[in-house]
């Protein structure tokens, strides 16, 4: 026989979201926390059953930098291929558009 639930979220799969009374955090919440030096215990989480994303993580880095950056310690980064492409593209496109 099939499943006959009420079309829910299934509760038997929350558990697998915690061990114990920590939350299951993804790689990529784990490696953004590490390279940053955060403690994701100072997060909120938005994501199902209060579990931190990627999104929190950056609102997070984005909090915290913009008091620290000034205008001057701006850090440029070079254009990838593909992004220099689609600049020259995009540059091409708006030359080529005659004037209504």
């Amino acid at each position: 026989m099939g499943p006959t639930g009420s079309g829910g979220p299934d509760e038997s799969l929350a558990g697998d979201l915690y061990y114990g009374t920590h939350l299951r955090y993804s790689p990529v919440v784990m490696r953004l926390a590490s390279k940053h030096g955060i403690s994701l215990e100072s997060i909120v989480g938005t994501g199902l059953n209060g579990r931190i994303t990627r999104k929190d993580i950056q609102s997070y880095l984005d909090s915290r930098n913009t008091s620290d950056i000034g205008v001057d310690e701006i850090k440029r980064i070079p254009l990838t291929p593909i992004r220099k492409i689609i600049a020259t593209n995009m540059v091409r496109s708006s030359n080529e558009i005659p004037d209504a």
